[in-house]
Parts: structure tokens; sequence; C-alpha cells
């Protein structure tokens, strides 16, 4: 910290032990929050306090009435630590993960404002604190695409790409987004199998799909570079391909090499993710 140097730091245990041994020793910490499962708390999502994961995957089979006994129990624990930490100064921000809401549904009603959890929750969203102001207020959201190829030269060929349709001097957002993509190679930020996820506004990953489409149309000597190269939609935001895509569906029922779009009909409009798997399996066969 003295040398102002990120680093990253893995604790291998439960968190709840972690926060509460901060709160014993008075460590300061600046920034806090929690990303547990708890959309599924009483299904896995959350490992209580003392046990392993072998014991609570266990339990969780035979004896889930008492999972769930622990896992309250745990929850109060964990909020009562978060509670001293920002007493001390600490910034606590719930990441949308539903943990406030589980610790409310656990019985301890003093998570919420005036005790109801209508009237909301006393530590604020990341969503509505902290995201909504710099990025989801002006429609900037997670944009990603995959290199079905499997080609990491084609993947570093999109990042070109993405980076020629971002005007950084446009806003601060730009100019992260910017030089985000611009050192994702040097920074090895590959998610999945030779893809990316790039933060834009509905302007930007309109125009980066439509400059990958373009790259996919060129002639056949240079298709083998983006042939694999696919934009994925958002889901979260209604962000589908253009339709003039659709052609390389037909090349795939056809058996060539037109594996890049598996799409048939790629409307402007939002289409759930069962509906446009059921579409691209129904074209992959040819109906």
């Amino acid at each position: 910290m003295d040398e102002c140097r990120p680093v990253s730091v893995a604790y291998h245990g439960n968190v709840v032990d972690l926060l509460e041994y901060a709160v014993q020793k008075q460590l300061h910490i600046d920034l806090l929050s929690d990303q547990t499962s708890c959309h599924a708390i009483y299904e896995g999502g959350y490992c209580p306090a003392g046990l392993t994961f072998e014991q609570r995957t266990h339990m969780l089979h035979e004896n889930p009435s008492k999972f769930r006994c622990l896992v309250d129990a745990s929850l109060e624990r964990h909020f009562k630590a978060i509670k001293r930490l920002v007493e001390h100064g600490a910034y606590f921000f719930d990441y949308g993960n539903s943990f406030m809401k589980a610790v409310y549904d656990a019985g301890v009603s003093e998570i919420a404002r005036d005790g109801d959890d209508k009237n909301g929750f006393i530590f604020p969203s990341y969503v509505e604190d902290i995201m909504g102001p710099e990025l989801f207020d002006y429609g900037y959201g997670p944009f990603r695409w995959v290199c079905l190829s499997g080609k990491h030269e084609d993947l570093v060929k999109t990042d070109r790409a993405a980076m020629e349709c971002i005007d950084p001097t446009r806003r601060g957002q730009d100019l992260d987004n910017y030089n985000w993509i611009r050192d994702a190679e040097k920074n090895n930020l590959v998610v999945g199998t030779q893809a990316r996820i790039l933060y834009q506004d509905a302007v930007g990953r309109m125009n980066i799909a439509l400059r990958f489409n373009e790259m996919v149309r060129k002639p056949r000597r240079s298709r083998s570079h983006y042939a694999g190269t696919r934009p994925s939609r958002c889901q979260r935001y209604g962000l589908s391909f253009p339709r003039d895509i659709q052609h390389q569906g037909r090349q795939q029922r056809n058996g060539g090499h037109g594996g890049a779009m598996l799409c048939r009909k790629l409307r402007a409009g939002h289409e759930p993710c069962g509906v446009a798997q059921r579409r691209r399996s129904r074209y992959r066969q040819g109906r």
C-alpha cells in the first residue's frame, strides 16, 4: 500500500471468520462487499461458518433443516461483523447478490430500514450507489463476444476492431473502456474460450457488433480469420445481433465453415436466452 501497488490476495476459508478476526484485531478496511450466491442461500450458495465444504455438502443432502439453521446463524454473525467494521470506517456495499435480503429473511430485521425490507436496507447497493451513477445511468453495460475458431489471433483482431469503435475523448467512461481493451492482451484478460467482456453503451455495442459483421462478411480468402468470431448479445441490456449476418447460418447448414453466426433471424430487441437457443438449434438442423 505504501507503494500504491495493486495486490490481490486470496483467502482460503470462511469470510465470516476473516471478518470477525478483523473486528477483533481492529483492522481498518476501506471497501467491503460480499459476492456469496445468496440467491440460492439454502441450496448450497452459502457455506455456514464452522463447516468445511465437505461437511456443508454432506449436511445439505442429509440434514437440510439443520443446514438451514446454521446458515441463518452464520448470516447473523456475518452481518454483525460487517456492521462493526462499518462503524469503524469501512464502506460496505451490497453487490446485488441478495445478501441483505438473505440476512433479513434469516431473522435479522436490523438490516432493513425501520425493520421492514419494504423500506430498503441500511447499506447501499452496488448498482444504485456505484455502477448506476458511473455507468448504468449512461447506458453502459457488459458486451461479450467469443471467437468460436478458438484462435487467439482472432481475439486480438477483435480487440483492435473494438478499439477503433471507441472514442476515448467522448466521456471518461469511454477512456476507461478504451484503455481496458487496449491492454487486454497485455493483461491476459481472456474470459472463457478466447472471449472478451467490454463495457459499452448502446451505440458502442451496436458499432462493435456491426464492425464484427463486416469482418465476417469479408471475402473467403480472409474469412477464415473471423469465421469463429461471434459478438455475443448482452441479455441484461436487450442487445441482439443485426439480422444481416444470418447468411452465415445457411453456410453452416450446408456444411460450410459458416459457424461464426448460428442465428436465424436476429432482432434488435430483447429475446430470452431459451428462445434464442431453440432458434439456433432449429436453424442448425435446417428447419
